[in-house]
This record gives C-alpha cells, structure tokens and sequence, in this order.
C-alpha cells in the first residue's frame, strides 16, 4: 500500500524542497502539481497565467497514480494538495516577513506577495487541512531552520508517528499590521 504525503502551505515556504528531499530519503514517488496539473490537463482554464485546477479530475488522477505505484511513499507538493485524500498531511509554515522577501526574489507582482503574505499569517492552507484532515495534519515552521532540520522533523511526522500538533504558530499578533484593509 502506498502512503501518501501531502506537503501543503502558502507559496513561497519550501514544499519543493522538501518534497524533493523527502523523495530521495524515503525514496518515495514525487508529484509536484503544478507541473502534474499541466502536464496533465487538469485544470479548468487559465486565468491571468494561472491555472484553474478541477479539483475532481486532479482526485481521481492523484488516485489512479497511487494505484499504480510501485514505490511505499507518495510525496504531493503543492499549496493545494491538502485538498487531495492523503495520510499524513504536513503544512510548512514561515515566517510573513521572510516569505515577502523570498516572493520578491521570486518576482512575484506586489499583489500577489500580498495576498499570500495574507494567507501565510491567517493560517489559509492549515484551517482548510484541518477541516479535511483533522488529527493527520501537522504543523513545521520553517523560519530559519535549515532544510536538513525540516526533513529530520518531517521524517520523524512521516516514519514515527511524531505528531507536530497544529496552532503552535500564530502570526496574527506580531504581523496583523501586514493584512491589508
């Protein structure tokens, strides 16, 4: 049986890097979906670059992949894969400081960076696994960790169990001067 692993959270945190990580360590099949909903055809339209994902084709797709793995581990990276059926569910947190910074790097317009910086401090990606997912959701902070410390945290959610329980972070006091009006 394959155990899948959603890697979730706002865009900018490092799911990738993790996921990429976490597919040699473990070693696990590795399913970015952005370029998995591309490559694929599942979405509904693009709407200013972006793309509209259908969320039940990208289900049913996710699943008929996982039938056919050969491989223990399943690795979803993506800020909506906590939308996707999943075993353990892992949201990367960091700090909104740090990712406005790192969005800015990435050249992301000011819009953008804003509205993810938003959803990064009112904990978007978390609430919504948790509704889904309940007691399979853990929470990493990532804020200035190295990518070293985030898998061993991670292996240790995924290998033995060691539940990161969610609302140990909570930016909304330090940076609710960041949340536009």
């Amino acid at each position: 049986m394959v155990n899948t692993i959603l890697i979730t959270g706002t865009p900018g945190v490092g799911k990738t890097v993790l996921s990429k990580k976490l597919g040699e360590l473990l070693p696990a099949h590795v399913v970015n979906l952005t370029e998995y909903v591309a490559a694929n055809n599942l979405y509904v339209s693009k709407m200013g670059g972006e793309m509209v994902v259908d969320l039940e084709k990208l289900r049913e797709s996710i699943q008929t992949l996982r039938s056919r793995l050969s491989a223990n581990y399943l690795v979803v990276d993506g800020h909506l894969s906590h939308l996707l059926e999943g075993d353990v569910v892992i949201v990367l947190r960091l700090n909104p400081v740090i990712l406005a910074e790192r969005l800015a790097t990435r050249g992301y317009p000011e819009k953008k960076i804003r509205e993810n910086v938003e959803a990064e401090i009112l904990d978007v990606c978390l609430v919504e696994a948790l509704k889904i997912h309940g007691d399979k959701v853990s929470e990493v902070d990532v804020s200035g960790k190295d990518i070293g410390r985030v898998v061993q945290e991670v292996l240790s959610i995924i290998l033995r169990g060691e539940r990161r329980v969610p609302g140990s972070v909570d930016w909304t006091l330090k940076y609710s001067n960041m949340l536009s009006t």
